[in-house]
């Protein structure tokens, strides 16, 4: 995930407090430095996500499997091989 839509999401949540915030609150402003930990939590956040999504397409190959619909089941398998080739992506 690039670094500016991890900031814009971190932002969204709260957890990147803009100079006003930061200001009105008194706690610093964030910088660089806070970077590696909001990376590391988004890596973990997309990694359960698409954990979740492959056992989601998995499990629907496995009820086309039941059913005989080869076509179904190949691209339900298919599904869940694309999710964990762009998880192996991410990670380079």
């Amino acid at each position: 995930m690039e670094r500016d839509t991890i900031i814009r999401l971190a932002r969204e949540a709260g957890l990147w407090p803009t100079e006003e915030w930061s200001k009105e609150y008194g706690i610093p402003t964030p910088n660089e430095q806070w970077l590696p930990e909001l990376e590391r939590f988004a890596a973990l956040v997309a990694a359960a996500e698409r954990e979740a999504c492959v056992k989601v397409c998995n499990e629907i190959a496995a009820m086309y499997k039941l059913h005989r619909d080869v076509a179904e089941r190949v691209a339900a398998e298919w599904c869940a091989d694309a999710i964990k080739e762009r998880g192996r992506n991410d990670q380079h």
